[in-house]
């Protein structure tokens, strides 16, 4: 992660609030996750590449915004 990355996630948790930058940072290191995998496992990247976090920042915070009541239900129920 970088500083760039740092700015954007600053912004987007002013955008956010408290508790609903929890979970885009949890949807964008899930997505980052996936795609990570995926593309080690088709021989894209290797162990050591680095990829750009910000997309995942983005599609966290979008999928934060789509899913928020979704999320704190759930970890509601959980604890």
């Amino acid at each position: 992660m970088g500083w760039g990355d740092f700015y954007l996630l600053l912004s987007l948790a002013l955008f956010l609030g408290w508790p609903n930058i929890l979970s885009a940072i949890f949807f964008a290191v899930i997505f980052g996750a996936i795609l990570g995998t995926i593309l080690i496992f088709l021989s894209k990247k290797t162990l050591k590449s680095q990829i750009p976090f910000a997309p995942f920042l983005v599609l966290g915070f979008f999928a934060s915004i789509l899913f928020e009541k979704f999320v704190f239900d759930f970890l509601w129920r959980i604890f």
